[in-house]
């Protein structure tokens, strides 16, 4: 998918999101911009295009691999 963050020529960072531990994989975006990342926590995150939370869920152990999407 496509992420609707679109970063300016200034190279700010858009936006930040703290896990509880590391994300050891790549994130995935939905139609509507939202970001999917699992987290060394064994918790599924799902941010909108702000980079705010919509939703967790805790899942452990470890999520390691890239979320996939349907």
């Amino acid at each position: 998918g496509r992420s609707a963050v679109h970063p300016t020529i200034s190279g700010e960072v858009p936006w930040l999101f703290q896990t509880g531990k590391g994300i050891f994989s790549t994130p995935v975006t939905d139609g509507d911009g939202a970001v999917y990342v699992g987290s060394g926590e064994g918790r599924l995150y799902v941010l909108n295009p702000d980079g705010t939370l919509r939703w967790a869920r805790h899942d452990p152990p470890s999520i390691l691999l890239r979320p996939t999407l349907s």
